[in-house]
């Protein structure tokens, strides 16, 4: 369901960007200037604003060893992440045809991801929960590099960016398992991660003459470096405890994925 809406916004942001003509008759790689093309984007480095919505599978570190079989607690388990991005800077044209643009970008997002299981499908009431609420936010610097190729009223830009920033993510974990007679434990943490990441990314972007444009890219994103710090309380069979490990270095290993659709606009 959520791909098919950010499938509908992309489609929808396409439209929205003041496309002219037929596509396919208007194709044209020759050296023809810009200003022949009619394509009112200027060269002497335009500015630009970009506002996209992105998705992304995020793992807070956090990882624990449940005691009873059917409570699988947590093991650095994803969740699904949705949030705006927010992007602003200045294009160069290097050519006729090679762009670069040079961007500050921060970025919001939430998740949430809630499972409750069962150890016999005739049960009415589950046994075992497990809840996660994540929040992040962070602030970077994006550089791209992009290629022109020309229409009849605006371009299509494939381009590949580098970003480096600085983030933060705030998540709420609960687990609990209950069942009469064959004991009790849960845990109620939050863990704070802070983390210096870097980002690749591959897409394509669509300039209209109104400077309207539209983009998708495919994002792969990892720790560079960073601190983490779980605490809360935790329970078994009852009896209460304070739960914290402190802070300590993140697993700077695993990278995420993210895949981001946007509107953009340039003056």
């Amino acid at each position: 369901m959520k791909l098919a809406i950010l499938s509908f916004l992309f489609i929808a942001s396409v439209f929205a960007a003041d496309i002219e003509g037929d596509v396919l008759d208007s194709f044209d790689t020759s050296t023809m200037d810009l200003e022949d093309r009619k394509v009112d984007i200027k060269k002497e480095a335009p500015w630009r604003v970009d506002l996209s919505v992105t998705g992304m599978q995020f793992r807070p570190n956090f990882q624990v060893s449940t005691s009873y079989p059917l409570g699988k607690g947590f093991n650095n388990e994803a969740v699904l992440v949705f949030g705006p991005t927010l992007e602003f800077g200045r294009d160069y044209y290097l050519s006729e045809r090679f762009s670069a643009s040079t961007r500050l970008q921060t970025f919001y997002g939430t998740g949430n991801d809630k499972k409750d299981l069962q150890a016999d499908p005739t049960l009415t009431v589950s046994i075992s929960r497990r809840q996660a609420d994540v929040e992040m936010l962070g602030a970077g610097l994006v550089q791209s590099f992009g290629y022109d190729f020309l229409m009849s009223s605006f371009i299509v830009r494939p381009f590949v960016s580098y970003a480096v920033g600085y983030g933060g993510s705030s998540s709420h974990l609960i687990y609990g398992y209950n069942l009469s007679g064959s004991g009790q434990e849960g845990y109620d943490v939050k863990v704070q991660d802070r983390y210096v990441y870097n980002t690749l990314s591959i897409g394509t972007e669509f300039i209209a003459q109104s400077g309207i444009s539209s983009q998708i890219l495919l994002s792969r994103t990892g720790y560079l470096s960073g601190t983490s710090q779980a605490y809360g309380k935790t329970s078994f069979n009852n009896v209460n405890a304070l739960y914290d490990t402190g802070e300590r270095d993140v697993n700077t290993g695993k990278a995420i994925y993210s895949l981001s659709i946007g509107l953009g606009y340039y003056f």
